[in-house]
């Protein structure tokens, strides 16, 4: 019975609303009208629909306006970002011909009400909203298309490009001799940066908007970029323009605090294009990596290296520390759509970045077994990958093996039977010209890596390394990470020893390098 009743009012109760919803914009169209004629004609010729009561409002809006207030109605519409202000900014950046100028901005952001007339309200705290919910059912209809006002038809897809082309084309043309340096930027105080921050925000309304979410739609694989996206894309992350530089440092700034992993390449000439593809990587942006790649392939290219900041990014302790070509910075970032990638367009599986390979710089990244910062594909997944487009399992001149990263790494049971299964030596240890060499590297570049520095974790063997994780484990507090992780290294310490491993540190001499 509670239900017949709900059906039974809710039909007329939406008439009722509708019919308000219809008055409501009947006396808007009145309020245009100045002279007695114009009155009664205006009220001969009422619309007698809600939806012909939209046609009528739209195609009154000027034709100048037009493109305007559609980009108004879909980004109100679909976009997390509300503020008046915000919207007013992202309206009047010119997509088509890539151009943003402070000359082109409305008078007032209020004027945004006049231009769309009662499609769209504001709330008291400066939030856009569709006036009522039929504004959004006509536009996204296929009965809108139809009509004289089919180009304000909107859908989820068009809405996220526009936006999307709004975010890169605003980084395109900020004014980069207007920003500081990210370097000046984080020798200043706290409260100094936050004072900038606000400054600038006050400045460019559209600014943390398009820094922080740009590429969000893309990476979330929302929706397919067309070619104008792509071709937009490749243009933000050219390394040698001002606009890259600008987005490296605004990346900085306002992720400050936040935790985010970052990584900040040195610049070289020669490596701009390995460069542009290991950004792209970051941002996981594969659609324009593979347009990148047709429009530039050389596999000599794919072989570049790329060197990480460290120094500049001491105060960053939890940046990412990618290094090497496109591929070993893809393995790492566990990007297998970007692996698969490069390896189709010829990148060498078994790339050196001094002594370590693309195998080992993937498995160098440790398993977080809480599974608190890491998501994507799975190690095995990349490891698999790389194993079975010919990465050697037991590589020489490596400061570590595959296998003692993947047992100090905690990675996954599977990780190290698919590289056993692959032949790797289960007693191996890193060389030691190898170890002397990375532990002197580390030092100099005051690298903030998170695989273990110890001497003894580059010459133990790998069944060495689970015996200490299990000795350190034993001693440590009662938890549920502590019992999951005792039974992870108990089992990889079984399967080494079935393998016929041995545990054996070997000894070190002053210098630090395995005799």
């Amino acid at each position: 019975m509670a239900c017949e009743c709900s059906q039974t009012y809710l039909f007329p109760y939406k008439l009722t609303v509708d019919r308000f919803r219809w008055v409501a914009c009947q006396l808007e169209i009145l309020s245009r009208v100045y002279t007695v004629p114009q009155i009664r004609k205006a009220l001969s010729e009422l619309p007698k629909t809600i939806e012909e009561t939209y046609e009528r409002i739209l195609t009154n809006i000027i034709p100048s306006s037009r493109t305007m207030a559609h980009k108004v109605l879909q980004l109100v519409a679909y976009s997390e970002m509300n503020n008046i202000n915000q919207i007013a900014e992202a309206v009047i950046v010119d997509i088509e011909a890539c151009k943003f100028s402070r000359e082109d901005r409305l008078i007032d952001p209020i004027h945004l009400l006049d231009i769309c007339l009662c499609l769209i309200s504001i709330e008291d705290d400066g939030t856009m909203i569709l006036a009522h919910y039929t504004v959004a059912e006509y536009l996204e209809s296929p009965r809108i298309l139809s009509g004289p006002a089919a180009m304000f038809h909107m859908d989820n897809t068009s809405a996220r490009h526009l936006e999307t082309k709004t975010f890169i084309t605003y980084l395109i043309n900020l004014p980069f001799q207007e920003f500081t340096s990210a370097e000046v930027f984080f020798s200043l105080s706290r409260d100094i940066q936050n004072d900038y921050i606000d400054r600038r925000e006050g400045e460019f309304p559209l600014i943390t908007w398009a820094v922080l979410d740009w590429s969000t739609d893309m990476s979330r694989r929302t929706f397919r970029p067309d070619a104008s996206i792509k071709e937009l894309t490749l243009r933000l992350l050219r390394p040698s323009s001002s606009n890259f530089q600008l987005l490296r440092a605004l990346s900085l700034m306002w992720n400050r605090g936040s935790g985010a992993r970052y990584f900040y390449f040195k610049f070289y000439e020669r490596s701009q294009f390995s460069m542009e593809l290991s950004y792209l990587c970051w941002f996981d942006l594969i659609d324009a990596a593979e347009e990148l790649l047709q429009q530039k392939w050389d596999p000599l290219r794919l072989e570049h290296r790329l060197e990480p900041c460290n120094n500049f990014l001491d105060h960053y302790n939890a940046h990412e520390d990618a290094e090497g070509t496109p591929l070993q910075i893809a393995a790492m970032l566990r990007r297998l759509e970007f692996v698969n990638l490069f390896i189709e367009y010829g990148a060498h599986v078994n790339a050196r970045h001094g002594p370590w390979t693309v195998l080992t710089l993937a498995l160098r990244n440790k398993k977080d077994r809480t599974n608190r910062y890491f998501g994507g594909p799975s190690f095995l997944s990349i490891v698999d990958a790389l194993l079975h487009s010919g990465a050697d399992a037991n590589p020489t001149a490596v400061c570590k093996t595959p296998l003692q990263l993947a047992v100090e790494g905690s990675h996954d049971i599977d990780v190290i039977k698919s590289l056993l299964d692959a032949g790797a030596d289960v007693n191996a240890v890193g060389d030691p010209q190898a170890v002397a060499y990375d532990m002197r590297t580390r030092s100099q570049a005051a690298s903030t890596r998170r695989d273990s520095e110890c001497i003894e974790s580059y010459c133990s063997t790998p069944l060495r390394l689970a015996e200490d994780k299990l000795n350190d484990l034993r001693v440590t507090q009662f938890s549920k990470e502590r019992e999951e992780s005792i039974l992870h290294f108990s089992t990889v310490h079984r399967i080494l020893q079935e393998r016929g491993a041995i545990s054996e540190a070997f000894a070190t001499n002053t210098d630090g390098i395995a005799s």
